[in-house]
């Protein structure tokens, strides 16, 4: 059996700590979110305890995010010690055998770039393939498989349709604007990386979406949310499918239904509500087998680059976790198709506008020395990647 990555999935801004220098930070300040980042987990200072308990769960792979912000924090200026940092806690992932998988992109800015329009604007991009251009080079011999995006079906509809993160709009030509950006960057990114990092897996993520359909027969439900579910799931990838891409990232939590309801700004509601303060899901394990079955006529090879069970009650997390692998075994056993699965998350973190009430890690955190503490669920998990 070829080897199967194992991993867990983390990103910078929800972990580091005191990212000063980006436009998540730079609304916070401003009060447009209830709930600041601050030192978040510490993980900008922790990340060798972090690696050792990735380690220790027996996991094989670690997906973590570079911030772009601490890197370049004027146009076209690079820190090189913000560089040698990231390269300290990769060599210190080498060093106890973890894969190390970047993200390049995880939804933040400098924020002199979201100053200039961000990803709205086309001539922007080029700032982003600068910066990864001159930040290749500290990677090459380490750094195998990379995410250039993470959800780029997320971050475009969050900050332009209704409202939900900064700059508040809800623009749908932005939205569209910022999506296609990022889709043709992300192809740019392929041919550069491929060019100095030859033997690279480029990979992008996207939050993919199972129809929560009843029986009624409800037009208004049906289509938005088959148009949702395409373009979630598919219009991204189909534009790379017969190159510029070599593994779908795919990401999956909930299911979800889209109602048109015109008394609303924008005229859907959510069901769940993922939107509301307290961040309801619908989860149910077996749904995962829809969104593999959705991808398999790509004829690419597959990494769940992120799943997890949101909540606080730790054994429903167990029993989650349990039945994804149930559902999944198939697949591991036989990895031509699915070559890796990453849980979301390592740590309970700062989870963007709805602070840090909502729990998905496998360790919790004590935000006033940092504490980590192993959950149940992070021996569910290690038990299970042992019998592999």
């Amino acid at each position: 059996m070829k080897k199967f990555l194992f991993g867990v999935a983390t990103s910078s801004h929800q972990i580091e700590g005191d990212n000063k220098y980006n436009d998540w930070w730079f609304y916070e300040e401003k009060g447009k979110y209830k709930t600041r980042s601050g030192k978040a987990c510490n993980s900008y200072e922790l990340y060798k305890e972090d690696n050792r308990l990735v380690k220790s769960l027996g996991c094989n792979s670690y997906r973590f995010s570079i911030e772009w912000s601490r890197i370049e924090k004027s146009p076209r200026v690079y820190d090189d010690k913000e560089i040698a940092h990231y390269v300290d806690m990769i060599d210190h992932m080498i060093e106890l055998g973890i894969e190390p998988m970047v993200t390049l992109h995880h939804f933040t800015n400098p924020i002199w770039f979201e100053l200039l329009g961000g990803w709205t604007k086309k001539t922007n991009a080029q700032y982003f393939v600068d910066y990864v251009r001159y930040l290749l080079p500290f990677l090459k011999g380490k750094v195998k498989y990379f995410v250039t995006f993470n959800e780029p079906n997320t971050y475009a509809s969050s900050k332009y349709l209704g409202k939900v993160w900064h700059p508040f709009e809800n623009n749908f030509v932005k939205f569209y604007q910022a999506w296609i950006n990022i889709i043709h960057c992300h192809r740019t990114l392929y041919i550069l990386l491929k060019k100095i990092l030859p033997n690279s897996m480029i990979g992008f993520s996207v939050q993919c979406i199972k129809p929560k359909i009843s029986r009624k027969r409800d037009l208004w439900k049906i289509i938005p949310t088959r148009i949702a579910a395409y373009f979630s799931n598919h219009f991204a990838f189909s534009q790379f499918s017969n190159g510029y891409i070599d593994f779908l990232g795919a990401q999956f939590y909930s299911k979800l239904s889209i109602k048109l309801d015109f008394r609303l700004v924008p005229p859907v509601k959510l069901s769940p509500d993922l939107l509301s303060p307290n961040m309801i899901f619908d989860q149910h394990a077996k749904d995962l087998l829809y969104i593999l079955k959705e991808l398999k006529d790509y004829k690419l090879p597959v990494i769940i680059t992120e799943n997890g069970y949101l909540g606080d009650n730790d054994e429903k997390r167990c029993e989650y976790i349990k039945n994804v692998f149930e559902y999944l075994d198939p697949y591991i056993k036989d990895n031509d198709y699915l070559i890796g699965y990453y849980y979301w998350s390592l740590l309970d973190n700062y989870e963007w506008g709805f602070g840090f009430k909502p729990k998905f890690g496998l360790y919790s955190v004590n935000y006033e020395n940092f504490e980590r503490t192993a959950k149940p669920s992070a021996n569910v998990y290690k038990e299970i990647i042992k019998k592999y």
